[in-house]
């Protein structure tokens, strides 16, 4: 955060936060290791001009949560060609690939269900709270609610692309740090899953 907004209180305030202190003493959590390393992918692919170094930073993250999936589009729209963006996404892949090896040798259908089969605690935050809130007080409503706990997160993802692709596009497009920021910021508004140590996700933008 220092390197790249250089402003000394924000610094402070990221270094104090309840939220970053908390979490990450809660039995080892490792939602602020990952949100770390999506951090330094953005700063080393936005500010250093290091592709490569940004995706094996970018797949470092992936090794710890799926999560990064919520970045991933902004980086790649920010990348100007699809050689660098080829360049990003071989790093990332190499250290993801080399990271989880040991797991998907032993039990890959394991390691695919517990991945990509993760499901967060639906109706306790934002939209989804709204809409579990209306099927109770009226509901001839309770579909709207089935419906978005069943494909709401494939709405929210398609969201982030758009939304990075958009921003991308803009006549005076914005830092990658505001873009990423804003990608986490649209993904909380609307997510349908959340558990509490997602806070620390928001805390370096």
């Amino acid at each position: 955060v220092w390197r790249i907004a250089g402003v000394r209180i924000a610094t402070l305030l990221i270094a104090i936060s309840p939220i970053n202190i908390l979490i990450s003493g809660f039995h080892g959590n490792t939602d602020s290791v990952m949100i770390f390393f999506v951090l330094l992918a953005v700063w080393l692919a936005g500010y250093r001009d290091r592709t490569a170094l940004a995706g094996a930073m970018f797949g470092l993250a992936f090794c710890i949560k799926i999560a990064p999936a919520i970045a991933a589009p902004v980086l790649l729209f920010w990348l100007p060609d699809w050689r660098r963006r080829a360049k990003f996404c071989g790093a990332a892949a190499a250290v993801v690939m080399a990271g989880w090896s040991p797991f998907l040798f032993e039990d890959p259908a394991a390691v695919i269900h517990q991945v990509f089969g993760y499901r967060s605690s639906y109706g306790l935050w934002g939209v989804s709270w709204l809409l579990r809130q209306l099927a109770v007080a009226w509901p001839a409503t309770w579909r709207l609610d089935l419906i978005y706990s069943q494909i709401g997160a494939v709405l929210v993802l398609l969201g982030v692309a758009f939304l990075s692709y958009d921003m991308s596009r803009m006549r005076k497009r914005p830092s990658l740090y505001a873009q990423a920021g804003m990608a986490f910021l649209f993904f909380f508004v609307f997510t349908g899953g959340f558990a509490v140590q997602y806070l620390v996700w928001l805390t370096p933008w």
